[in-house]
């Protein structure tokens, strides 16, 4: 994975991922990342290992990692598909894997504690209601959004979002 220093307008370091992140086949390496909400950390889906990075964003290098828990099991060669995105609180990290059907919601201060949640084909979006309660999740394969209550950590709706819906927002 490069870092780019958009003043400088040049890459400055590669950071090797810990478990080596070989190339073995179409569709590995790293995929998703997103930045804590202090902007301390990046977390990196890396999709030949399986696992989330973390990365300290002040050193540029690797922290710890964690897997998603109950994970079903998907094809090395192929793109997982990650999606990590934290809810505008800070207080939850949401995962989805297309190629699994799976949300997990996270506890952000501690990514041991996690709640995989069961979802329609194919999730790629997330949104978080203004209130921090909910997240959206849309299934483009399916044309279904899954509701999410994330203090509970489960689906407690689902609703026909239309063909080939991949990206929402709230605004």
């Amino acid at each position: 994975m490069n870092v780019f220093d958009v003043k400088k307008r040049a890459f400055v370091k590669n950071i090797v991922l810990a478990k080596g992140s070989a190339k073995t086949g179409n569709g590995t390496g790293s995929e998703s990342l997103t930045v804590t909400p202090d902007g301390k950390r990046m977390l990196v889906a890396d999709n030949a290992n399986n696992d989330i990075r973390v990365i300290d964003t002040a050193t540029d290098t690797e922290v710890s990692s964690f897997a998603l828990t109950d994970r079903a099991p998907s094809n090395v060669k192929r793109s997982r598909l990650v999606k990590l995105m934290f809810s505008p609180d800070g207080k939850h990290l949401v995962a989805t894997t297309y190629a699994s059907g799976q949300a997990w919601v996270i506890d952000a201060a501690n990514y041991a504690k996690q709640s995989m949640v069961s979802i329609a084909k194919g999730p790629q979006g997330i949104a978080f209601a203004p209130d921090n309660k909910t997240a959206l999740v849309t299934s483009q394969d399916s044309g279904l959004l899954t509701r999410i209550d994330l203090a509970t950590g489960k689906a407690d709706g689902v609703f026909d979002g239309g063909t080939g819906i991949e990206v929402l927002a709230y605004y």
